[in-house]
């Protein structure tokens, strides 16, 4: 499929259909004006090429080693494509990070940590009793996995790089759970 058959067959059917708009317009604004916008408008279909003398320099600032488009990873080609609209290899270089940051963190999505499943949901703790738990985790990217407590006992404590959380009971039940 081409860009301007996914434009045409997709992309043009999310146009603000005037009769069904929920939005509030003010005055002199219409989503009358905003569909005929989105049928006026005709992209692009053409790829934008570096000039001539800065291909070369394009691939080595995007990290693309072939020529053959189809090999260059989504954050080469967004480098590619930045670097000809823009004509700024700095550009280029911050869209080439980002893109691989954001495909590094599609991968790292893919394997979540995993908490220990033996881990007691709820505790009757005696009065006066040290609880004490570990919510650390095992996952492929440890050194990535990040420890929060978004709310505990009063009194209690969570230390954010080992995942241990201490809780000494008070000496009469208050009903505080964790």
């Amino acid at each position: 499929m081409t860009l301007e058959q996914i434009h045409r067959n997709f992309g043009q059917t999310w146009a603000i259909n005037p009769p069904l708009s929920l939005f509030y317009y003010e005055s002199g604004d219409s989503a009358t004006f905003y569909w005929m916008q989105n049928q006026n408008f005709t992209p692009s279909f053409l790829s934008p090429q570096p000039s001539p003398t800065q291909i070369s320099q394009t691939q080595t600032t995007c990290g693309i080693t072939s020529n053959n488009q189809s090999a260059w990873t989504v954050a080469q080609r967004t480098c590619y494509y930045d670097v000809a609209v823009t004509n700024d290899m700095s550009f280029g270089r911050t869209s080439l990070t980002a893109g691989d940051e954001v495909l590094a963190i599609a991968v790292d999505s893919r394997n979540p940590p995993v908490f220990n499943s033996g881990l007691q949901l709820t505790i009757n703790a005696a009065p006066s009793t040290l609880v004490t738990l570990d919510f650390s985790a095992v996952s492929a990217y440890t050194l990535g996995v990040l420890y929060t407590l978004l709310s505990g006992p009063n009194n209690c404590t969570f230390d954010n790089q080992t995942a241990l959380f201490t809780w000494q009971a008070p000496s009469t039940p208050d009903n505080d759970t964790a």
